[in-house]
């Protein structure tokens, strides 16, 4: 698989091609600017590839490192939107993760602190996600990582 970067003419990924045993955990390291988001985008439906295919058993959700999120919205209104924007949402999912780190519901997202956003976007990935979540930050050691089980099995 290849992608060019947008309006630029050089590469962002070229000649990329791997595969992932079920169950397994993977970490993408590269340099910054190296195509690592641009292959997680085009890895969960995001960006098309330039050139060759993508086949992926399941659903990937994609957690990038920067959350756009509309600030005025609740807690609440923001899984709502997850559930009407995803024709597969497992709204029990994205609640319990949400339940477990005791993110408020009723909260407005520019209310909330930077540690209780990543949650809030966390809880839409898993509510999208049967098979991988995949993100661009570092995984800090207060969220449980995909290794234990506790984020989504990858």
């Amino acid at each position: 698989m290849s992608v060019v970067a947008a309006g630029v003419s050089k590469w962002a990924v070229r000649n990329v091609s791997f595969e992932l045993p079920p169950g397994s955990v993977t970490a993408m390291v590269g340099a910054n600017g190296s195509g690592k988001s641009t292959l997680l985008n085009v890895l969960a439906g995001h960006l098309p590839a330039e050139s060759g295919h993508t086949a992926v058993a399941g659903r990937v959700a994609y957690v990038p490192q920067h959350k756009p999120m509309y600030r005025s919205f609740k807690v609440a209104d923001v899984l709502n939107f997850g559930r009407r924007m995803n024709d597969v949402w497992d709204e029990q999912r994205a609640d319990r993760w949400l339940t477990r780190f005791k993110v408020p519901r009723k909260l407005q997202i520019g209310d909330l602190s930077g540690g209780q956003r990543t949650h809030v976007t966390l809880a839409l990935a898993l509510g999208r996600a049967r098979t991988c979540c995949c993100s661009t930050n570092r995984w800090p050691n207060w969220i449980p990582s995909p290794a234990n089980g506790s984020c989504a099995s990858c």
